[in-house]
């Protein structure tokens, strides 16, 4: 494409340049053609001025010479002889001009030649009598009385005059004829001018401006053509992009469901305490949460290629998010071998707004990386507060480790997504997509990741967020929290929960979590079902999930919002395995009143039970 435009625009410019060439010469020939008939008429013109001159010094030297010799002139004779010597040496000049021997005769030879014959014409030649004309006037104009042969040569000049006159009157007839054979000839010039000029125009047309504009037609063409290209390669590129996002947020779904059979289920049986299968099960847990850390990593990177990866803003406990991933970076390194170190310096009360999975997912994207790419040494992670002012602290934390190290050159490119360093793809694994991730989540927060690494020696990565402190500070959890005891102890009952999943191992996995802790069950394989049993029974919570036949969880949510049975207020959390903070409002709007993402853990469970349980249930013994 560059190149077909390199030469087009190349013969656009040899055409361009031919065409002005060509039409700067018409109009240089054209120019000069114009100047040169201007300056022509002007010497014939001057010609044609010298016979008028010699016409009227004829009549002035008959005039003079009459009062020389009219006894009843009044003029003073010594001026009428200065005149008539003027008028005489004045003709004598024009005449020797026009008989080719005056200055400038060079540009008027051409014009003065047609005199030649009437100059040399009749008895005694022209010539000869303009001459004798002069003569006999230069004697009657000198000085002294005039005498009678001065008498006679005033008459004979007298008559000669009359005679010069015809003559240089015919000069002008002549002249007159060749000014009009000479501008018959200089229209004729002008027309061939015209012609010629209309024809280079012509010419130009055919042979430059036309196959010009026939190129530019054609890449215009071409440029409609790949715009109507690129669009629809734009469009299908759009509808790609949309079915992998679909494709992915379907597959995320149906990889979850399964996920979160194992992993709670895997939960269950932890908390039965089983002998013998402890480090089974930790290790089923450790692959079940490095699996579901690559799918929310894939689902985040699509989010963010498409600029839906919004945050939350909610109060957390910073030191609780932190905790998760602490604990699973822990259990990694404790496999590979390795030291791991934690100086946390995060006031325990802190409670702060913002995103706390988004934190959780910076913090285990970093760790994880840590992990993988050390093979012998120590990760050590810490944190604090570097500095607070106005309600708002600026959170730090770091993780540096003892693994293989980045070259310098590499720095800038281990934030880009799919990208990994050296081998560590096939060495180590990974997509190349967490550190990116994390950068990009880090930044939406106001924050900044720098990194520092020497090869051979390790990577240090430190991140800091500007994060609002709450108003209100973090209650720790208490003593005996709900984990490790019945929810029941405090009311005399069991909590009454309706799970609604159309999948029966969702359905099993909720039962295996609440049910140790002393809750009573009942469950709906669809909305409408929940609708139903809501409609008869007050429920003390209701885990829904939303995608599902029949009916799904946000319909049947607001119809039960918007009935009058016993569970119009109670609090209604979304089970799923794709909801994420985009689609919060969304949910909100429909009635429920909290998510929890897919896989649900224990401890995912027993938070939403702390939160949402206590005053409802006192309401509901009250009751």
């Amino acid at each position: 494409m560059a190149e077909a435009s390199t030469q087009l625009r190349a013969s656009f410019d040899r055409r361009y340049l031919l065409a002005i060439a060509l039409l700067t010469a018409a109009a240089v020939a054209n120019f000069t053609l114009s100047y040169i008939m201007a300056s022509l008429d002007t010497d014939r013109a001057h010609v044609f001025n010298l016979v008028t001159a010699q016409e009227t010094g004829a009549q002035r030297v008959a005039n003079l010479a009459s009062n020389l010799i009219d006894p009843n002139a009044a003029e003073d004779i010594a001026a009428t002889r200065e005149a008539l010597r003027t008028t005489i040496d004045r003709m004598r000049d024009v005449h020797e001009t026009l008989i080719g021997k005056g200055a400038g005769k060079e540009r008027i030879a051409r014009y003065i030649e047609p005199l030649d014959d009437i100059f040399g014409s009749g008895r005694g030649s022209f010539e000869g009598r303009i001459r004798d004309f002069f003569e006999n006037a230069e004697t009657i104009a000198q000085g002294g009385g005039l005498s009678d042969a001065q008498r006679a040569l005033a008459v004979a000049v007298i008559d000669d005059a009359d005679s010069i006159l015809r003559t240089h009157n015919l000069m002008a007839l002549v002249l007159e004829e060749k000014a009009r054979q000479q501008n018959r000839f200089e229209k004729l010039l002008h027309v061939g001018a015209l012609v010629s000029m209309c024809l280079a125009l012509c010419l130009v047309t055919i042979f430059i401006f036309r196959p010009m504009a026939s190129s530019i037609e054609k890449a215009v063409d071409n440029l409609e053509g790949a715009k109507a290209t690129a669009r629809h390669a734009e469009e299908a590129a759009t509808q790609a992009n949309r079915a992998r996002g679909d494709f992915l947020q379907a597959a995320s779904h149906e990889l979850k469901t399964p996920l979160n059979a194992i992993l709670g289920m895997t939960d269950a049986i932890r908390d039965k305490k089983v002998k013998g299968i402890e480090v089974e099960l930790e290790q089923i847990i450790a692959a079940g949460d490095h699996l579901l850390t690559i799918l929310n990593n894939i689902l985040d990177t699509h989010r963010l290629s498409e600029g839906k990866l919004k945050l939350e803003h909610r109060d957390f406990s910073l030191s609780e998010a932190i905790a998760g991933p602490l604990a699973r970076a822990r259990a990694a390194a404790l496999a590979k071998g390795i030291d791991f170190q934690v100086e946390n310096k995060l006031p325990a009360d802190l409670s702060v707004v913002g995103d706390a999975r988004r934190i959780e997912q910076v913090v285990t994207n970093l760790l994880d990386n840590a992990v993988k790419f050390t093979e012998n040494g120590s990760v050590k992670f810490d944190a604090g507060i570097s500095a607070e002012k106005d309600k708002l602290a600026d959170i730090y934390m770091k993780i540096v480790d003892t693994g293989i190290g980045i070259e310098q050159e590499r720095l800038r490119q281990i934030f880009e997504r799919f990208s990994t360093e050296g081998s560590m793809l096939t060495r180590n694994g990974g997509l190349g997509v967490g550190l990116a991730l994390a950068r990009e989540i880090v930044r939406s927060m106001g924050g900044e990741i720098e990194v520092k690494s020497d090869i051979g020696l390790g990577t240090s990565f430190a991140v800091h967020i500007p994060m609002p402190v709450s108003n209100e500070p973090h209650q720790s959890a208490p003593a005996n929290p709900a984990s490790d005891r019945n929810i029941h102890e405090n009311n005399g009952r069991p909590l009454n929960i309706l799970i609604v999943d159309d999948n029966l191992a969702n359905r099993m996995v909720a039962e295996a979590l609440v049910k140790p802790l002393g809750a009573t069950t009942q469950s709906a394989a669809d909305g409408r079902q929940a609708v139903d049993m809501a409609s008869k029974e007050r429920f003390d919570i209701i885990f829904m999930d939303i995608s599902m036949p029949v009916m799904d969880g946000m319909t049947a949510t607001k119809m039960i919002r918007a009935s009058d049975g016993p569970n119009a207020q109670t609090p209604i959390v979304a089970l799923t395995a794709h909801m994420g903070t985009a689609e919060w409002d969304e949910i909100r709007r429909a009635g429920l009143d909290d998510i929890l993402n897919k896989p649900v853990r224990r401890d995912m469970i027993v938070k939403c039970l702390d939160k949402w349980t206590k005053a409802p249930v006192d309401e509901a013994i009250s009751a």
